[in-house]
């Protein structure tokens, strides 16, 4: 045996064991609890909370009159959370990472964003949020949501169900502001209705039955941009509101109020307007080109089991840092407090081996993505060749039978990564095998008869295909520069030069990825399948869509669904099917047999188009922790599913 082949199996021991030993002895983010009320907390447990108590650093603002009394800011019953170890000490500041200012990195997606209700950590069930309660009518067509009676925003404007109508009226239901209602909030082909019964009361109507409504809110369409904005700070902005909209727009340097409006509106993945209220546990102070500052919100509606107002960390800082050479420097050197999303673990060894001296501790999470890579190919192609060949299966056969997965895990993964084409994980009740192994096996014969049937037998003087059209066949991958893409990509790129594709790969940032993505402007799109477990899955199906998601062959397709016909480009029968079977499925409760019935059909026709040619999944995901942060969750899923850290509750994290 070669000494680099008894290397590589020496680290898979250590890692396997590492992995073993943290099993047996961490605390799971599933064991974190949750209260909806302090009443709820004392029914539950028989303790009272007696007091309720504050930040050093708020106790001083209120001292100083420049910050009302506790009792002033928080709301009547405040969300009660269990800690993962200790009840936890207030102050210091968090320093994390992010990519670019468009990224949706580990603490955009964890820390900032707070939902009505939220999912647990294995997606089975419905936890509370800022919502006290929610039940469906009997026909599953109405939703009743109750509000957090005193909950307030950042600047301690009441948060009521005013704020829910001015986002579906005047944003998400004005073409000149959101162009098209979004997809989750269609029912038989109709927007949904939004009743307000009071203030702290809220009514979704359906036209169809929607049994999943209630866990499309938990997996996160119940969030700040997407079901509620500040009313009483965007109103100025917007011409319904303000008859000068239009004057303070072009003050700014708009063209007119909507852009205006858009601009100061969003909230995701960073905010552009540092006043913006929120009702998340920290609200952006600065925005600057290399690193976002978000600090405390006083306001915040959580607290502990002893009565501390949430969050115990007073500040977090968001690097700014797009190279992932420099992430893995900056992150073995201790200078992060808490990373995850763009660490890989072909790094393990790396990162073990620095832990001592950058003062961190080494964890890994289980990620719930369907796959860590897959690759796209644009069924919507301006250029007519490759738009027959890439809507032609076969070419999609065939490109997935030339990559060796097994290589791809054993050279990126120490072969802890489970080769398998895109697919939903084998926890969901409806799971088939069949669906992972999908032309997931490697056969370079199989994948060159296919080209050759697909009249590619002729090469140039390199060996490369021609096209029909004389041409040599050369295709680019669209690579985001995060996390394990840019690796993967590389290793299947030399896969399909070996079977006569030339293959390059072009590196981008997130912004200019999604922009040439939702245009149709690209050959292949390398990005991760998340929302591969049942809760979440149910929630959102339209999300591994063929015309839908972020693993999107068909992006004008899914603007001719949005635009009933009036843009895009119409797609063919069998995309019209999936829809039909998506729209039915969001229909039908758990309970019933039918459930299971069409989320198979869905996903069979998956696996037999192959929408997405997937290489591993299940895959371990390192996390880097400083020493002295504690009450963060070893163990646990972690993925698009439950909105990543965010069922790890940073909120009540802390400094020893």
């Amino acid at each position: 045996m070669k000494a680099p082949r008894i290397l590589a199996l020496i680290i898979i021991v250590l890692l396997v064991t590492a992995f073993s030993g943290w099993a047996q002895k961490q605390v799971s983010a599933s064991d974190l609890k949750i209260w909806v009320t302090p009443s709820a907390y004392q029914k539950a447990t028989g303790k009272a909370i007696a007091k309720y108590s504050e930040a050093p650093l708020l106790a001083q603002m209120v001292a100083n009159k420049t910050l009302p009394a506790l009792k002033d800011r928080l709301p009547d019953e405040p969300l009660v959370v269990g800690t993962a170890e200790e009840i936890g000490k207030f102050g210091g500041s968090l320093t994390a990472q992010a990519t670019s200012k468009a990224s949706w990195d580990d603490v955009v997606l964890s820390f900032l964003l707070d939902d009505a209700m939220i999912l647990s950590n294995d997606t089975s069930q419905i936890l509370p949020g800022w919502a006290t309660s929610w039940a469906l009518s009997s026909d599953k067509r109405t939703l009743t949501l109750k509000f957090r009676k005193g909950m307030k925003w950042s600047d301690g404007v009441p948060f009521t169900v005013d704020d829910v109508l001015f986002w579906w009226q005047d944003d998400m239901s004005n073409p000149k502001v959101t162009p098209s209602i979004w997809p989750q909030w269609m029912s038989g082909g109709e927007p949904l209705a939004f009743v307000k019964v009071d203030d702290l009361t809220l009514q979704i109507k359906s036209k169809d039955p929607y049994p999943s409504l209630p866990f499309l809110l938990a997996q996160y369409y119940s969030q700040q941009a997407r079901m509620f904005e500040p009313k009483h700070y965007l109103q100025k902005w917007h011409a319904t509101y303000n008859a000068q909209a239009d004057d303070l727009a072009k003050q700014e340097g708009f063209d007119d109020w909507s852009k205006a409006f858009n601009f100061h509106k969003q909230f995701e993945p960073f905010p552009n307007d540092e006043s913006l209220p929120t009702i998340s546990a920290w609200r952006l102070t600065k925005m600057g080109t290399t690193e976002a500052t978000y600090e405390r919100n006083p306001y915040y509606w959580k607290v502990d089991t002893a009565g501390n107002q949430l969050p115990y960390i007073d500040k977090v800082v968001v690097l700014l840092v797009p190279q992932p050479e420099t992430i893995t420097m900056k992150a073995i050197a201790g200078d992060y407090d808490f990373i995850c999303l763009d660490l890989s673990l072909k790094n393990w060894p790396v990162y073990q081996a620095n832990q001592d001296k950058g003062g961190y501790r080494l964890l890994n999470w289980s990620s719930t993505e369907g796959n860590q890579a897959a690759f796209t190919f644009n069924l919507n192609h301006k250029d007519p060749v490759l738009k027959k060949l890439f809507n032609d299966v076969r070419w999609r056969q065939a490109m997935s039978l030339a990559i060796d997965r097994k290589a791809i895990n054993d050279t990126l993964f120490f072969g802890l990564a489970v080769p398998r084409q895109t697919s939903v994980i084998p926890a969901t009740t409806f799971f088939k095998q069949a669906w992972a192994d999908s032309y997931a096996k490697l056969d370079v014969k199989q994948a060159n008869t296919l080209l050759d049937q697909l009249g590619l037998a002729k090469r140039d003087t390199d060996g490369f295909r021609l096209r029909p059209d004389g041409k040599t066949l050369a295709i680019v991958l669209n690579v985001n520069n995060t996390a394990d893409y840019l690796s993967i990509s590389e290793m299947v790129a030399e896969f399909w030069n070996k079977v006569g594709v030339k293959t390059t790969v072009k590196e981008m940032d997130f912004n200019l990825f999604f922009t040439r993505r939702d245009a149709a402007d690209f050959d292949v799109d390398v990005w991760h399948l998340g929302l591969a477990m049942e809760g979440s899955l149910y929630a959102n199906p339209d999300r591994w869509a063929p015309y839908g998601g972020e693993n999107r062959p068909g992006p004008l397709w899914g603007l001719w669904f949005d635009t009933k016909g009036k843009s895009g480009e119409e797609p063919p029968p069998v995309v019209k099917q999936i829809k039909t079977w998506i729209d039915q499925w969001k229909t039908i409760s758990q309970s019933d047999p039918q459930y299971k019935v069409v989320a198979q059909r869905i996903y069979d026709n998956y696996a037999q188009n192959l929408w997405s040619i997937g290489t591993l999944g299940l895959v371990r995901q390192p996390v880097i922790i400083k020493k002295n942060l504690a009450n963060v969750p070893s163990a646990g899923y972690h993925g698009n599913d439950q909105g990543f850290a965010r069922t790890f509750a940073p909120w009540q994290w802390f400094f020893r």
